[in-house]
């Protein structure tokens, strides 16, 4: 995806252009509101920059927002947050049509555990535990479970996450809640969980040059924010 819109930019700034994303996702992970920073010396307008670029990017990616940011702004040292959501359908029978967006685990869950559990993810803590292969203290603002029919929602928001610590903290709540009550120390989970589930919906950041600011979408694990004042576009994998 970088590669495309590098190419597509190159071609509307009519100079070479690369771009610094607001962070790389696990595998897997699909990002819908990812933030893209670039530098450019075009005469362009944010508006007549996305309006060229979606024109020239292919039909699984679109930029749906180009604004101009101050110049100290960096799309990865300037977010403040990021928020990721991992999908469960619980069901007899997995859905065809949602296979790329969601994990199907049929069987029971005692999702009043888990919801009760996730409480101990608040606050600072080394969640190297649920983490492939690193270590590291973060701090998790918010983490909640909610249900909506057979579908179950894991929303987690921090300052960073450290790589796979999503799907380890997952998989342990779906295996024994009673892991997240005790996080340092336990035995690392075992990475089976599916790849497709996980979305980064957002990454918040400070700022708002003449470097211009992309955000971008996607389907799947979903980073649902990285929190900022900016731009976006979107890539279903």
């Amino acid at each position: 995806m970088q590669g495309e819109i590098e190419r597509a930019l190159t071609e509307i700034c009519a100079a070479p252009i690369r771009i610094t994303g607001a962070g790389r996702t696990d595998t897997g992970v699909h990002a819908t509101g990812q933030v893209i920073d670039f530098r450019t010396a075009s005469a362009l307008d944010g508006e007549a920059i996305e309006r060229g670029v979606n024109a020239l990017l292919s039909k699984d990616i679109a930029i749906s927002d180009v604004e101009a940011a101050s110049e100290d702004f960096h799309s990865r040292f300037s977010a403040t947050g990021r928020t990721y959501e991992y999908r469960i359908r619980r069901s007899r029978t997995r859905d065809p049509r949602e296979w790329r967006k969601e994990h199907w685990l049929p069987g029971s869950l005692d999702v009043a555990a888990m919801k009760d559990a996730s409480g101990s993810l608040i606050g600072r803590h080394d969640f190297a535990a649920f983490a492939a292969g690193v270590s590291g203290e973060r701090t998790v603002r918010r983490a909640e479970w909610s249900e909506a029919g057979e579908l179950l929602r894991f929303e987690i928001e921090a300052e960073a996450f450290l790589r796979g610590m999503v799907r380890g903290i997952v998989e342990r709540s779906t295996a024994d809640v009673n892991v997240l009550k005790q996080p340092r120390g336990c035995d690392r989970p075992s990475r089976q969980r599916s790849q497709r589930e996980c979305y980064i919906a957002d990454v918040n950041a400070l700022g708002s040059g003449r470097g211009e600011a992309i955000s971008h979408r996607g389907n799947g694990c979903n980073a649902d924010a990285i929190s900022q004042m900016s731009t976006r576009c979107d890539r279903p994998r």
